[in-house]
């Protein structure tokens, strides 16, 4: 079963584990981008990551989700739960997305 909330998402990712390179950085991207997703095509979402539209497909069936669709509902659910913002001061300042653990992959921090 998919993961229906951004704290259920973070704790598959985090357990899972054993992502490939492009997944860790639209993963990565989703986290530190909720809003952007939330809003987002495949196509949107592969541009900004510099990866493919297969790709993000492939990541969010890894994650359980029916289609792409699914995954940003759960991106959606939680903008609008939080007023669609989220600053950097909430990401510091005890968020549960600032927990992810992270690693450097030349283009950024990703999770791993």
């Amino acid at each position: 079963m998919a993961p229906s909330s951004i704290q259920e998402l973070k704790a598959l990712v985090v357990s899972r584990g054993g992502f490939s390179r492009c997944h860790r950085i639209i993963g990565n991207y989703a986290f530190l981008h909720p809003y952007d997703v939330a809003f987002a095509t495949a196509k949107t979402l592969a541009e900004v990551t510099g990866t493919s539209v297969t790709s993000v497909h492939r990541f969010s069936d890894l994650l359980g989700y029916a289609s792409f669709s699914d995954f940003r509902a759960v991106f959606r659910k939680h903008v609008s739960h939080i007023g669609g913002s989220l600053c950097i001061e909430e990401l510091a300042c005890g968020s549960d997305l600032a927990t992810i653990p992270e690693i450097p992959l030349g283009r950024g921090k990703v999770f791993e």
